[in-house]
């Protein structure tokens, strides 16, 4: 037994086919797709001898093929099975466009940040290993069409979105692609949207609520998803009467189960127990800013993430996984409530203030600020050096604001919005690399919560001590934020 069980709840969703246009090098080859293309240019063409060659599935080869075959690499000699090298390819910096898939998430109304090649909405993955499943029925109102022309709006900024993935068939699997070779993303006029299914990743815990995490297109051993701020809550809202009615059950029944196991592998008489000790590690932590108004919420996933750090270092047959990701959950929810704080720089008004400033005065008050910034100076001094960037900016943090996009408009604000941006002076005296050591900290959130698909269960790329020790850093600099 874990400290956790995990399950994979299957909703319905909308699947809406769209043109890819990417850059002419797009295709990024694996391994094997380079093992193949270099038999083929060595008279090795036939499928069956290229399994037999490289001891791989026969599926697998011609998912290759097709894949290779897309890219304009290889031309299937006429009238035979053989395969040969294209004799003329297309220069790579041509862009060129792919047919491809989006899922809209009806709950958060905009896509999720995958767009999938080779896979259809009526594909139906098989649950990886160690994971429950369970089918629900939508909310009628979350079951409705959206109209093309939101759809429209939000394909449009997607691109710019720094944690949108690429997925690609690879014979019965899937493998990541490279998203940042992507474009633009255009519905796709001719084909209809179709009905299909999305997967929300839950993980059962003792002394909480199940945590959730947005939807993916398909199910993986590693959580490949953002955390869900909706949280239980949240996929109770996305499900019917009887699919609530399933989960509540499901809750009960891992909780059972779960409790008696942890408290005798870690050493404690009772959950409260284990929620004392955690509360005063927490507390000695954040020693100075402890009950600060308006950070009660973060206060109490501090606490959480303190007792999955305990369960992970004394529980002898689980990962730590669960930790890591209840740190990553508090970092994400700390951004959220910056962001609130912050909201009344990101609105059109003052963005447009800052496109009347001609384009020196904006790099000049960058660089002005730019020992405060840290790394962001520069990303922040690319943004505003052109008008289309700075108008894309201001879209996704209305609309897609993940963590990435999150840190660059408090550097907008600190820089530009003199009434909005002195909020942070009170993190900035407390940790003056405040800018860096929350980008520092989320490079390390992206490896826990968007880890590659093919990623083994026993890949644990994160220090967990370290990853707490720079979350909890972040949260005393930013609990000085008065919430007013």
């Amino acid at each position: 037994m874990t400290a956790e069980q995990r399950m994979w709840c299957q909703v319905p969703a909308w699947w809406f086919p769209v043109w890819v246009s990417l850059h002419g090098d797009a295709h990024a080859q694996d391994p094997l797709e380079e093992a193949v293309l270099g038999l083929i240019e060595l008279g090795h063409g036939h499928p069956g001898d290229l399994a037999l060659t490289l001891q791989v599935d026969a599926s697998l080869i011609h998912s290759v093929l097709d894949a290779l075959d897309g890219a304009g690499q290889i031309q299937q000699q006429p009238g035979q099975e053989r395969w040969e090298p294209r004799p003329a390819v297309k220069p790579s910096e041509e862009p060129y466009e792919r047919e491809g898939w989006i899922a809209w998430d009806p709950l958060a109304r905009r896509p999720l940040l995958q767009v999938v090649f080779g896979l259809h909405p009526k594909d139906r993955p098989e649950l990886p290993k160690g994971w429950q499943g369970v089918a629900c029925d939508a909310e009628p109102e979350l079951g409705k069409r959206p109209s093309d022309g939101v759809v429209d709006r939000a394909l449009s900024f997607l691109p710019d979105v720094p944690e949108l993935r690429g997925i690609e068939r690879m014979g019965s699997g899937v493998q990541n692609f490279d998203s940042g070779l992507i474009r633009r993303i255009r519905r796709n006029p001719r084909e209809r949207p179709e009905r299909g299914n999305v997967f929300v990743p839950v993980e059962f815990r003792p002394t909480t609520d199940p945590v959730v995490w947005r939807p993916c297109v398909v199910p993986s051993a590693r959580i490949s998803s953002e955390f869900d701020s909706a949280g239980w809550q949240g996929l109770l809202s996305r499900v019917d009467e009887a699919g609530r009615r399933e989960l509540e059950a499901r809750k009960l029944e891992v909780s059972a189960l779960l409790t008696p196991f942890i408290l005798k592998e870690a050493g404690y008489a009772s959950m409260s127990d284990l929620r004392e000790a955690a509360g005063r590690k927490a507390r000695h932590a954040l020693v100075g800013v402890w009950n600060n108004p308006g950070w009660e919420l973060l206060q109490r996933m501090v606490v959480d993430a303190e007792v999955f750090a305990t369960i992970a270092h004394a529980v002898k047959h689980t990962s730590l996984r669960q930790a890591l990701h209840c740190w990553a959950d508090v970092l994400e929810a700390l951004s959220g409530m910056l962001h609130q704080r912050f909201e009344a720089a990101f609105t059109k008004e003052r963005f447009r203030e800052v496109l009347a400033l001609p384009i020196t005065t904006r790099k000049d008050r960058v660089l002005a600020r730019s020992a405060n910034l840290g790394r962001s100076a520069q990303h922040l001094l690319k943004t505003v050096s052109k008008d289309d960037p700075l108008h894309q900016l201001r879209g996704v943090l209305a609309r897609n604001a993940t963590i990435g996009t999150r840190i660059l408009g408090f550097a907008f604000a600190r820089v530009f919005v003199p009434d909005v941006g002195r909020l942070a002076d009170p993190a900035l005296e407390e940790c003056p690399a405040f800018f860096d050591e929350l980008a520092d900290a989320n490079e390390r959130r992206v490896k826990v919560v968007h880890p590659d698909i093919d990623e083994t269960e026993t890949s644990e790329p994160v220090d967990l001590e370290d990853f707490r020790q720079r979350v909890l850093g972040i949260v005393r600099a930013s609990m000085k934020i008065p919430s007013q």
